[in-house]
């Protein structure tokens, strides 16, 4: 899952998980635990659903930074389209 795919089975399926959260406003980051490349939730199909689903890339950041811009920005009232 290291460009940001996330279980997308019929067993497990976060996508509905997604769609939930977006519609309560609940921000989903998709990261990465991968050194390199980061994420482009863009690149797989399922990146891509989950993205319309309403999941936000963290890009090349890692978990840690990811998390704090993030506090950050739910702190400081700034549009999330920013992340």
């Amino acid at each position: 899952y290291g460009m940001g795919g996330i279980p997308n089975t019929d067993e497990l399926n976060f996508i509905p998980i997604i769609e939930k959260a977006n519609a309560m406003s609940i921000p989903v980051i998709i990261s990465t635990q991968c050194v390199y490349d980061g994420v482009d939730i863009s690149t797989y199909e399922v990146g891509i659903t989950a993205q319309n689903a309403g999941a936000i890339s963290s890009k090349n950041y890692t978990i840690e930074y990811a998390s704090v811009r993030l506090m950050y920005m739910l702190g400081n009232n700034i549009d999330l389209k920013y992340y």
